[in-house]
This record gives C-alpha cells, structure tokens and sequence, in this order.
C-alpha cells in the first residue's frame, strides 16, 4: 500500500577556511545581523516561490504549505540563539539577500540563503556568503557546510567560486 519515490539528491559543500575578500556592499545599504523586523520571510516567499526543493518531488504535499514550511524554519532560526541571520537591506529596507548559520550541529551549517528575484544575479549572494564565512572564521568553527538539490547548479557555481568543495551526497 505504499509508493515511493526518490525525494531528490542533497549535495554537501564544505568551506574549511581561506580568502574571505571581495567588494564591500554599495553605499547606502546594509550588511549585518537581521532584526527581528527584518522583512526575511517576504525575500524567503520571494525567492524560493518556484524553487524545486525536496519537497517538491511529492505529490502528497502541498506546495504552498511546503513554502510556509521554509519561511516558518527561517523565522525559527531567525530568533533562535544558536544560529546568526545575515541580511543585506535595500536603502528602502528591503532585504534583497539573506543567509542563516546553524551553529548547534558539529560543523555549521548554512541552513538557507537566497537573494530575492528582483535583483538576482547582481552579486548579492556572493556578499551574503562572504560575510557567513567570515563570521565562521571568526568564531574558528570549521568546516562551513551549506547544502542544494543536486539540479542546483549555478548555486554551487557560486559556492566552488566562495572556495566551497563538495563533500557529501544525501
């Protein structure tokens, strides 16, 4: 009575320290630690609107819940002690990317990032790694993961630019 399917393929990367430099962000926006009013949850709904996650690959599930899934995991790590939401915000207080480091497992983990649709492919997410990887360095937790689907390819182009190699499939 059961049927199954294959969910997807979660691909590891892993950052294990090394250069950390780039561009600063444009005059006039913000890089640094989300608010709790940040507006996150509107770039999360934004930006992975379309995505095909491994939620996707079940028929059983609904598709929008699966996307209010993904806003309620980042607002739960947003207040949570044990992980750090970076954001970078418009002059207008939009965020137009965000990244959120788990520190609770043995290697930290980036739990999510994404650059909201408007202004993709502007080198945000670059910056918003950038800084997650600093922040690791800087509290000397290492190895950095951070996971895709594996039909994600130009994320891990990003990633193998950011000095991530990969290091497991799930």
């Amino acid at each position: 009575g059961y049927r199954t399917f294959t969910a997807d393929h979660l691909l590891y990367w892993g950052w294990a320290g090394g250069p950390t430099d780039g561009p600063d962000v444009p005059a006039g926006y913000r890089l640094g630690p989300a608010h709790q009013s940040s507006p996150v949850a509107d770039t999360v709904r934004a930006s992975f609107a379309d995505y095909r996650n491994h939620y996707a690959a079940n028929p059983l599930l609904d598709q929008a819940l699966a996307l209010e899934g993904y806003v309620e995991w980042v607002e739960q790590l947003l207040i949570s002690d044990a992980a750090t939401t970076i954001v970078i915000e418009d002059p207008a207080g939009l965020v137009v990317a965000f990244g959120v480091v788990d520190w609770s497992p043995e290697d930290p983990d980036i739990r999510l990032a994404a650059v909201h649709p408007k202004v993709q492919a502007s080198g945000w997410y670059g910056h918003v790694v950038r800084a997650l990887q600093r922040e690791a360095e800087a509290r000397g937790l290492l190895p950095l993961l951070i996971s895709t689907q594996s039909g994600n390819v130009n994320v891990m182009r990003a990633w193998a630019r950011r000095g991530f190699l990969p290091v497991r499939t799930l």
